[in-house]
């Protein structure tokens, strides 16, 4: 995987936002359809649907870390963004509130360009390491593996002690 900052109409450090690249052989249609199924690799923490425009979920580390999501944009075969909503929950990542999550997908070779950006998780926000660090471990070992055809270790609740232990922890699970 290939990992860098993307620029949000400045170069200042504080508005760049994470993002990460990675090819894999599995065609479009099948890294769209798993990418938008985030409990098939990021975690059987998650609660509620992903498969349409308007749809919402929650990501929901008892505990330790919660959001809801809502589907804003559903390309099939191109991509697909989740808006991070406010909710009030005990334990929400508010620095998340408000950011967006965007898939984008594109042919390569004879398999499909992966383009994950989590725009709004920016450095100059207090769990950007932590959480840049935690995509990581997700994409890789979640989705990419998935489509690689690999064993996926999607986040589970006896892997959590685990997870937190390999990207090392601020006491949250990104």
């Amino acid at each position: 995987m290939t990992t860098h900052e993307n620029p949000e109409g400045s170069t200042t450090p504080s508005t760049m936002s994470y993002v990460t690249s990675f090819d894999v052989a599995a065609p479009i249609g099948e890294v769209f359809r798993v990418a938008t199924r985030p409990v098939l690799w990021w975690g059987e923490m998650i609660h509620g649907s992903s498969n349409a425009l308007g749809d919402r979920f929650e990501w929901n580390v008892p505990g330790q870390h919660f959001n809801a999501f809502e589907v804003t944009e559903y390309a099939p075969g191109r991509r697909c963004a989740w808006t991070v909503l406010a909710s009030g929950k005990e334990h929400e990542a508010d620095e998340w509130v408000g950011t967006v999550v965007e898939f984008t997908f594109t042919s390569a070779g004879n398999g499909t360009a992966v383009t994950f950006e989590h725009r709004g998780l920016t450095p100059s926000l207090e769990c950007y390491d932590m959480c840049s660090r935690a995509w990581n471990y997700h994409l890789d070992v979640g989705l990419r593996a998935y489509l690689d055809g690999e064993t996926a270790r999607p986040l589970t609740y006896g892997t959590i002690d685990d997870v937190v232990a390999t990207i090392g922890s601020s006491g949250q699970i990104e």
